[in-house]
């Protein structure tokens, strides 16, 4: 009887353990089903999920929700948003940076094909986002896009090489 208590009291101990670690997950997610056109809790429970979790196809899902959301308010409410932090130069930089790890997730697990999509996909993410910072007159952080971008595009050439050079090699 000692042993199932010890158990079950572990099992709990663990459960809560797990609970605890998604809260702001859950509750995020919560809010959203009472929110569901709230740009700022998709893109905070994004930047989670992208940069806590590892969760990137999770992270991809709520700032590509963002970004349609953000796209649809009308200029004085896109205003309000800016000045809350949530831009759409950001939420493109931040589902960038998802697509990036995907990328990179599949480089390294050998499955170029899919790697060079992802990496196909940030790249455009960084451009628009380099390309929204520009028109703000954002310089420093259109730079900072620009080389991301640069950055994505070299590697991108490189993978098509190392692809081509794997499918010729009997």
């Amino acid at each position: 009887m000692k042993k199932k208590s010890i158990v079950l009291g572990l099992l709990t101990g663990i459960g809560l353990l797990i609970l605890i670690s998604h809260t702001p997950i859950l509750l995020l997610s919560l809010r959203i089903l009472f929110n569901p056109n709230d740009v700022i809790l998709y893109s905070q429970r994004g930047e989670i999920k992208l940069y806590a979790e590892s969760d990137y196809d999770g992270a991809v899902s709520d700032f590509t929700k963002s970004i349609e959301l953000i796209s649809k308010l009308d200029q004085d409410s896109s205003k309000e948003l800016s000045e809350s932090g949530i831009e759409l130069g950001n939420l493109y930089n931040h589902r960038a940076a998802a697509y990036r790890n995907l990328g990179l997730r599949n480089e390294l697990s050998k499955h170029i094909k899919e790697s060079i999509f992802f990496y196909k996909l940030s790249l455009n993410d960084y451009r628009k986002s380099a390309s929204i910072y520009q028109s703000n007159g954002n310089k420093a952080i259109y730079i900072f896009q620009s080389n991301n971008a640069k950055q994505i595009s070299e590697h991108l050439s490189s993978l098509k090489i190392r692809q081509k050079n794997e499918t010729t090699t009997p």
